[in-house]
């Protein structure tokens, strides 16, 4: 009988604010043997590119200050309702208190998070006008680092609607759970067509995580917009 793949085992559990019974994406999924990452994985773009009759050159982006304020947001249970008037999510009755404020000073920029993933490249720079950046609060990470994760919401002319999110302390977590409350966070509430976790290299147990990633249609980004950092592996799945 197929089995759902093992999450990553540490104490601390998954992002606090994934409960009752799993998604559908995260059940039914076969086991087959583990395995480190793929040398040449199939090539992946993200976000990939909207048809258009009227476009077919790459859109240049004014340089400008991030003007829009991070904001902090926390991952629903499966059961939760969305609320896209709101500027935060609905907190769970078990979460003890909300997220950061956007004055927390650890908060990261757009303009940080985009220099993390995208370190030396002027056009992810000049994509500040389309980029969103906020915090996804965890309620019971076993470590700082698995409690908050930055991210950005990347809104590129003629591209799909992103969410990417930095993705440290990934391995002292149940994956597959948070990442599946993540996808229903990008598709439901953020209404992003893509997301994109950023994984260090040097995370242990990269290879499993990127395993567990892949009973979630996760595929190794080969082709990001920008130039991306050396030291991340970038891992999108289409919502």
């Amino acid at each position: 009988m197929d089995k759902c793949p093992p999450d990553i085992p540490k104490s601390g559990g998954s992002l606090g604010c994934v409960t009752g019974n799993p998604t559908s994406r995260a059940t039914g999924f076969p086991i087959p043997p583990r395995f480190p990452i793929p040398a040449s994985p199939s090539s992946t773009s993200f976000p990939r590119p909207i048809p258009s009759a009227h476009s077919h050159h790459v859109p240049k982006y004014p340089l400008t200050p991030d003007s829009s304020p991070d904001l902090p947001h926390n991952i629903p249970s499966p059961n939760s309702h969305y609320s896209k008037s709101n500027s935060q999510l609905q907190t769970p009755p078990q979460s003890p208190e909300d997220g950061p404020s956007s004055n927390d000073p650890n908060t990261l920029t757009a303009l940080e998070v985009l220099a993390t993933l995208f370190p030396n490249s002027e056009a992810a720079r000049a994509a500040l006008p389309y980029a969103r950046a906020l915090r996804i609060t965890s309620r019971q990470g076993a470590t700082p680092e698995a409690s908050t994760w930055d991210g950005v919401v990347l809104s590129l002319p003629g591209q799909e609607r992103t969410l990417y999110v930095i993705g440290r302390g990934a391995e002292a977590l149940m994956l597959r759970e948070s990442v599946t409350a993540l996808l229903d966070l990008a598709d439901e509430y953020l209404e992003c067509t893509a997301f994109v976790i950023a994984l260090e290299k040097n995370t242990p147990g990269l290879g499993d995580l990127v395993h567990a990633l892949t009973y979630l249609s996760g595929q190794i980004v080969k082709k990001p917009p920008f130039v991306p950092n050396p030291a991340y592996v970038l891992v999108g799945i289409e919502l």
